[in-house]
């Protein structure tokens, strides 16, 4: 059995041979999620041991990575705003430039009582819902024509 430090080290090896941006990042929040840890526990427990299944598990979602599919389908969530939020194939993941439309449109109502938002064309409803949490006395309308996305709201 590897430890959990061999075994970050080892993916993040694979996906940097690989031309993989970020890899150590990207190794690091596979092992998370694969072992359900927090960032400090991974650090903290390096001499852990990892189980066999959970290596091969860890292996699969190499080669998917490896065949550059998205980290984030791959997981099946992606973080955005402090939010694990699903996504699928059929959702687009959220870039760093929608946190940033995020927070313009929270600066722009920071002085607007109660305002009315509607986020059309919402696809998973990303940015309207993350405004309805940051601002719970808006009231926010999402729109989209396409059911994929919606069916994860």
């Amino acid at each position: 059995m590897a430890s959990l430090h061999q075994v970050i080290q080892q993916t993040r090896s694979v996906l940097e041979s690989s031309g993989i941006p970020d890899a150590r990042l990207e190794a690091e929040v596979m092992v998370m999620s694969l072992m359900r840890m927090q960032r400090q526990d991974i650090y903290a427990n390096q001499e852990a041991h990892v189980a066999s299944q959970q290596e091969q598990d860890l292996a699969g979602m190499v080669e998917r990575r490896l065949k550059r599919e998205p980290l984030a389908y791959i997981l099946g969530y992606r973080e955005f705003y402090g939010i694990n939020l699903l996504v699928t194939p059929g959702v687009l993941i959220p870039r760093p430039e929608t946190e940033t439309l995020v927070e313009t449109v929270l600066e722009c109502l920071k002085d607007v009582q109660r305002p009315l938002i509607c986020d059309v064309g919402c696809g998973a409803g990303i940015v309207g819902l993350t405004l309805a949490l940051e601002r719970p006395d808006a009231r926010v309308v999402l729109l989209d024509t396409f059911q994929e996305p919606l069916d994860l709201t």
